[in-house]
Parts: C-alpha cells; structure tokens; sequence
C-alpha cells in the first residue's frame, strides 16, 4: 500500500482532552523536505506563530522546524527551535518574524527536517502538532 511506502504519513487523530491533532508519522525511509506546507496571507508586520507539539518515541538525530518564508522567492522570515522527542508531553513553540511588504504572494510556513542525515531516512516515529495561532505583535514596548 501507499501507507507502507510512505516517508511521512499525516493523519488527524482525536486526542482525549484535545480533539483532534495534526500528526505526521516518521517510517525511517527518506522523504521529501518540507513534509508539510500552509500559505498565509498577512499584512506587511510583526507576528508571532505559536503553537504546541508533542513526540513520544521520536527517533531523529537533529529533529523537525516549523519554518516561515517569502512565497515567492523563498526569503526566510523566521524559524522554530529545532522539535525533538518530548516523551509525549506537550511543549510551546514560537516564530517570531516580520512580514515585509515585498512578499507578494504572501507566507508559507513549512515543516523541515533539520538535518540531512533526517531526510535520508533517519526519522521514526509521531510528532503530533496542536493550537497553531499567528497573531500580530505590537511594535510598542
């Protein structure tokens, strides 16, 4: 089957407590980098991403980025903290970044294996990912 072939494999399960999550499945196989993509459409600005993401039994050697970019050309604008294996409890993540007016097509934020050694087939295991929020940040102190 596809399922069995596949690198990465996204599902949505219902997470007592939480409703449902956004998971990826890591095979060990190689896979493609980014593993996942969302374009956002933000005004020129200050912003701040947060979210929560938890792993248990995650195997990789340098983990997982959230990543935020210029959609047309691909400039990046801000990264997570490299996610790694948190024994299934649930941590905060945050980018926090500018939109510049450039940006034409608007954002894209990605999900990136860090390292090399990843995408060539290190990964395995779940990373599951909740309360995604982009939220503009004052330029006031």
């Amino acid at each position: 089957s596809a399922h069995s072939r596949a690198a990465a494999v996204i599902r949505q399960p219902t997470v007592i407590g939480r409703g449902r999550v956004l998971q990826v499945d890591f095979t060990g196989r190689a896979l493609a980098s980014p593993m996942l993509r969302q374009y956002l459409v933000l005004l020129a600005g200050q912003y701040r991403l947060s979210g929560q993401y938890a792993a248990d039994k995650f195997r990789s050697t340098e983990g997982l980025q959230w990543v935020v970019s210029c959609a047309n050309d691909r400039r990046e604008l801000g990264r997570s903290a490299p996610l790694l294996d948190t024994d299934g409890s649930w941590r905060e993540l945050r980018i926090d970044f500018r939109a510049p007016f450039d940006c034409d097509a608007g954002l894209v934020l990605e999900l990136r294996a860090v390292g090399a050694v990843d995408v060539a087939g290190g990964m395995r295991g779940y990373m599951s990912f909740d309360a995604f929020s982009v939220q503009p940040v004052s330029g006031k102190p």
